[in-house]
């Protein structure tokens, strides 16, 4: 979200790669509050697959964090439960979720090569720009984080998503720099190999070079 908001703020009007990156629209986070018909501005966000690995104990958490200056009321066990938990490195994070624009299809969908040329083409003149605008490297192109939508005049236009994997050059550390990244079959030497090698923009560009782009038939 936060790559995204600083694309967002960042990237100039030109209309050779308007609408090549998502645009958030909106967004939220999933909330679990220890009090189901509470409305109280403090309670905890937590990361909803969370209930499913551990059950009551997220209600147990929850009770005891989100009344730390009341009495909670847990009991021995209870804290002897939670300390257990965070040992053992169960999450305990923030789930959010976003609409961003425009709406993208897969590849697959695409009517010829030359279309897939085009898309391609986009979404990579987007990766130039937001690297060079807003210091943010993808560090994840693949075939599935490569979109298309088509324009009223029935174009295609490529479409650049996905910024999990992605960092800000401004802040990350050279060990996140040298961090492996990216989808398997689409990673380059450097990622395959994980090596201590800086990653830069030609790791992602690596991707382009792997048959699975052009894996699709067209009759």
């Amino acid at each position: 979200v936060a790559h995204l908001g600083k694309i967002q703020r960042l990237m100039p009007e030109d209309a050779k790669i308007d609408g090549t990156y998502p645009v958030l629209e909106a967004g939220g986070r999933v909330c679990f509050s220890h009090d189901p018909l509470s409305d109280k501005s403090d309670s905890q966000f937590v990361e909803d697959g969370t209930r499913s690995l551990i059950g009551g104990l997220l209600d147990t958490i929850n009770k005891s964090e989100c009344n730390e200056n009341e009495d909670s009321g847990t009991g021995e066990d209870d804290n002897q439960e939670i300390a257990k938990a965070q040992r053992n490195g169960i999450p305990y994070r923030v789930h959010k979720r976003i609409a961003t624009s425009p709406i993208g299809e897969p590849l697959r969908r695409l009517g010829s090569i030359q279309e897939l040329i085009i898309v391609v083409a986009d979404a990579m003149r987007a990766h130039c720009a937001i690297l060079e605008h807003c210091r943010i490297l993808h560090r994840d192109i693949s075939n599935n984080n490569v979109m298309f939508y088509r324009t009223e005049d029935g174009m295609v236009k490529g479409l650049l998503i996905d910024f999990d994997h992605a960092i800000d050059h401004d802040h990350a550390s050279r060990e996140y720099h040298q961090q492996r990244s990216g989808t398997l079959p689409y990673m380059s030497v450097n990622n395959l190999e994980n090596n201590e090698n800086e990653r830069t923009a030609l790791d992602d560009w690596e991707a382009l070079d792997n048959r699975r782009f052009a894996k699709y038939r067209w009759h």
